[in-house]
């Protein structure tokens, strides 16, 4: 790389440090509300297409926008029991809201309440909500999980061991709940002498009741990170996975590996299903959430984090479809 080529990297990713912190203002006041009901709109993306869909098909694409100050950075999707979509933000909220064209109202709910009415900024990167409604979330930065209690209540939470050494910009960035109620995480740092796989934890359980998982090794192509996971109930395991590169320049793609191949300390290498990128949706796509139809149909939720920088990002909104026999 020529001397020009890195003074232009460097610069790039200055401006992206710059423009993160600090556009817009920052000093817009953050966590002073613990729940409340805001307007969020979805105006379809022109033009938007898949690039290398694969076995994928774009079915819609919709940048959302939200009249509430703290409506930005989706880090995690997944789906409600009564069909809306639900995220965490790494800015500690769960925002629940309908799916574009069945409404307009979304409601925001601190994650951790500091129990002064307002909440702390917690760096929530992973959802999980079970048939019953009660829900699990990843806090990257601290390499913890936290499961949800009332309104206003702080969340009950544990700091797993297996967790402890993550580093705190590659911690959890997946939380999955299998068919048979167990918990995976991947981590999205790369392990030291496996050739680049990423450490993956099985939980038997709850993980705040156990904390204690066993260890596998998840390898994925092409020099993406895991971001986020769900398992089908056939045991198969989808990833999207995720790159940053200079000058602001992001990858992402599907892949799927099969629950049944992650034993302890064993390797499961994920295939590639389809990217996930073309004109009008390249972005920094972090969430996502699935859903079975009986026939074999899936659609897929994907969700970017704009890392509350409006200018070079936005919080962009993909349905996806394909069919379960396309992923083996």
């Amino acid at each position: 790389m020529t001397r020009i080529a890195r003074a232009g990297g460097l610069l790039a990713l200055l401006l992206l440090v710059w423009l993160i912190l600090f556009v817009p203002d920052r000093t817009v006041p953050r966590g002073t509300r613990i729940l409340f009901d805001f307007p969020v709109a979805a105006e379809p993306i022109e033009g938007a297409a898949l690039d290398e869909a694969g076995p994928l098909k774009l079915a819609g694409a919709w940048r959302l926008t939200g009249e509430a100050s703290e409506f930005h950075s989706l880090s995690g999707l997944a789906l409600t029991a009564d069909g809306r979509l639900a995220a965490v933000s790494d800015r500690g909220l769960l925002i629940t809201m309908p799916k574009p064209g069945e409404g307009d109202t979304a409601t925001a709910r601190a994650l951790v309440p500091d129990g002064s009415g307002g909440f702390a900024v917690v760096d929530s990167e992973a959802i999980v909500i079970d048939e019953g409604g009660t829900t699990w979330f990843a806090r990257e930065n601290q390499n913890m999980i936290s499961r949800l209690g009332e309104v206003g209540e702080k969340p009950k939470t544990v700091r797993p061991a297996a967790m402890s050494d993550w580093s705190p910009l590659r911690g959890p960035e997946t939380l999955a709940r299998t068919p048979d109620g167990r918990f995976m995480v991947i981590g999205e740092g790369r392990e030291d002498g496996r050739h680049g796989t990423f450490p993956g934890l099985m939980f038997d359980s709850d993980p705040v009741e156990a904390p204690e998982p066993w260890l596998f090794h998840v390898a994925m192509p092409d020099g993406l990170r895991p971001v986020e996971a769900a398992v089908l109930s056939d045991g198969t395991v989808l990833v999207l996975g995720r790159s940053f590169g200079l000058p602001f320049r992001f990858e992402s793609a599907l892949y799927a590996f099969d629950l049944a191949d992650a034993k302890p300390a064993s390797r499961v290498d994920a295939r590639l299903i389809g990217r996930i990128g073309g004109p009008g949706i390249s972005d920094n796509f972090e969430g996502m959430a699935v859903e079975e139809g009986a026939d074999g149909a899936l659609t897929i939720w994907v969700v970017s984090d704009s890392n509350d920088a409006q200018v070079m990002q936005s919080t962009i909104l993909l349905k996806l479809e394909t069919r379960k026999s396309a992923l083996r």
